[in-house]
């Protein structure tokens, strides 16, 4: 019996592991909300850059941002993706405050008017369900030249998915506010209310008729 039991041990090791992968694996399978921005962001990079006229980006472009905002560096990482992929030079805020840097022939200004995660819609059963998320984006983008403005634009994308409610302690992150949103529960207890006090209300109109016959 002793021979036996280190295989025991083993087997119930393998087994745990087994079970614990398959969730691990679900989880992670599904993306972040960080992850789900950029995507979107992606999309608006994109569609901006195919909006500006022919021939008006000129190499090095360089990204300024209008305003102070929590995720100006995912838009300026996005905006140098996209840009790069082009065979576009590209010089960034920190780039512009160093010394003997390229003179940018286009200067490509971008403002964030909303970037957020949102939680329209959850399905619970139990501990189990799934939640609705909706990430949405929109850009004020101007494009100018030897300072004059060629072209500007409001950009705006938006994805909406699906994910288990079991990895929602996962989806957001701690580091930045926008990428958190808030789930509304149902208040059971605003629906529930009405009936009880309509099976109390209906009792006692029963028991004061019975009473009286």
């Amino acid at each position: 019996m002793r021979t036996n039991q280190p295989w025991g041990v083993l087997i119930q090791a393998l087994s745990l592991c087994l079970f614990a992968l398959p969730v691990f694996g679900a989880q992670r399978a599904v993306p972040s909300n960080l992850e789900l921005l950029r995507e979107v962001l992606s999309q608006a990079a994109e569609e901006a850059i195919e909006r500006c006229p022919p021939g008006s980006l000129l190499s090095p472009v360089s990204l300024l941002a209008e305003d102070e905002n929590e995720a100006n560096w995912l838009v300026e990482n996005v905006f140098t993706e996209e840009l790069t992929k082009r065979g576009l030079g590209v010089l960034g805020g920190q780039q512009l405050k160093e010394e003997q840097v390229p003179l940018p022939k286009t200067e490509l200004f971008y403002k964030i008017l909303e970037l957020h995660i949102s939680y329209p819609r959850h399905r619970r059963h139990r501990l189990l369900g799934t939640v609705s998320r909706l990430a949405q984006v929109k850009i004020a983008v101007q494009l100018a030249s030897g300072g004059k403005v060629i072209w500007l634009d409001d950009i705006d994308a938006s994805i909406e998915d699906e994910f288990p409610r079991k990895s929602l302690g996962w989806v957001e992150d701690d580091s930045y506010s926008f990428t958190k949103a808030e789930l509304k529960e149902r208040d059971w207890n605003r629906l529930l209310e009405p009936t009880i006090v309509s099976a109390v209300v209906g009792g006692l109109v029963y028991l004061f008729y019975s009473s009286r016959q």
